[in-house]
């Protein structure tokens, strides 16, 4: 019998002695006992009174295989500085009795273990999951710029000593964060995509009315490009088009973006739908003909692929590994509406231009195949497992 130890930044919340996970969350941990035996979850948790207080779609989860190691809840470094003493001591037994351990990075939590992982010489894989290098150049908050330098290094370490490392890109992030020769390497996608979600490429209406998709499931920055779409939607309206754009996610920045649309006049051009569960997610892109997605900081988004997934063109911008997914002509600075509305209105303005990008993209999305990434991800764990202590 083999234990796992993993930790995330992921969210866990306890009601009335129980645990729920998030979605994704309750995904996650399925992926590692298909190879492990046990597994330890060391992630934040939230104590709640209410069900109102859960995430939306938030699942149960009491799996006996699953054990939670509870560390005090905490949000942005202010905070963790308060609970950094009580975190650190709950750390110290995170790696007891366990056989190897997965670090998705970066996380607060995460690379608060390491220090653990050496001193009891537990053999660990990183998945990383995003690209703290680029985070930091989506924000003007000097704490949080900090906070991603010392993520940046953290995340150097991390892979440098570790026995395995994951990517989400296939080329990105191995330039920046570099590991050993002699450690196992892959890369995958975080992304959970069964084959009722694929959809088929499209092609366009006669009417051809522009209705734009944006997805992020928090609403709380600047650095997913929302103001980008509102301007680009201001700039297609004035140039004649039939538009509207929805938002999927939330967060508290949604009403200052409903102020923004206010102040462009766009409020009837635009909705904001909340957040979604995978089935309403498929629809809500099924809905859609156009994604855009100026982000100034990303690994590999999921939220294109799933866009691709459906036959959607999709613009966005040059970061992390999204020249990855695509090309170079469809790429745009975050701030840049102009290039934005200037694309958008080409694209539909060109039937075989439009069918082509949507095809190219619907093809190239089946590469992220739920059992072509379960293979990949299998092997990784795998690998952890044969090293791990008998």
């Amino acid at each position: 019998m083999k234990k796992l130890l993993l930790s995330c930044d992921e969210y866990a919340y306890f009601l009335d002695g129980h645990y729920f996970l998030s979605e994704f969350g309750f995904i996650l941990i399925q992926r590692y006992l298909n190879i492990f035996d046990k597994l330890r979850l060391a992630v934040r948790i939230k104590n709640i009174s209410t069900k109102e207080q859960l995430v939306k779609n938030a699942v149960l989860c009491e799996n006996e295989k699953v054990e939670f190691l509870p560390i005090p809840f905490f949000q942005g470094p202010v905070e963790y500085s308060k609970q950094y003493l009580k975190v650190k001591k709950v750390l110290r037994k995170a790696a007891d009795d366990c056989d190897a351990a997965v670090l998705r990075l970066p996380s607060t939590i995460a690379f608060a273990c390491l220090s653990t992982l050496f001193l009891k010489k537990i053999p660990y894989g990183v998945e990383i999951v995003a690209n703290p290098y680029e985070l930091k150049k989506g924000s003007n908050n000097i704490v949080y710029i900090a906070l991603m330098s010392v993520w940046h290094y953290q995340l150097k370490k991390a892979c440098r000593c570790a026995n395995a490392v994951s990517y989400v890109t296939k080329n990105n992030l191995q330039e920046l964060y570099p590991t050993s020769t002699h450690n196992y390497l892959t890369h995958y996608s975080s992304i959970e995509m069964d084959n009722s979600f694929f959809y088929r490429p499209r092609i366009l209406d006669s009417n051809k009315k522009i209705r734009i998709a944006h997805v992020s499931s928090q609403i709380k920055t600047h650095t997913k490009g929302h103001m980008t779409v509102l301007e680009t939607v201001r700039l297609l309206k004035d140039k004649g088009f039939d538009i509207k754009a929805r938002f999927a996610g939330e967060g508290e920045y949604t009403n200052f973006f409903t102020n923004k649309a206010k102040e462009l006049d766009i409020l009837e051009q635009i909705e904001f739908v909340g957040a979604l569960n995978r089935k309403e997610l498929n629809e809500f892109l099924k809905n859609s003909n156009i994604m855009i997605f100026p982000s100034t900081s990303e690994g590999l988004p999921r939220v294109l692929i799933e866009a691709m997934a459906t036959g959607l063109p999709c613009l966005s911008t040059p970061v992390g590994g999204i020249p990855e997914l695509l090309d170079d002509n469809l790429l745009f600075n975050p701030n840049d509406s102009v290039s934005f509305a200037n694309k958008t209105a080409e694209i539909f303005s060109n039937n075989e231009l439009y069918n082509q990008l949507s095809e190219q993209n619907y093809n190239r999305a089946l590469e992220f195949k739920k059992n072509t990434l379960d293979k990949k991800r299998d092997e990784f764990y795998n690998y952890l497992y044969k090293l791990s202590k008998d």
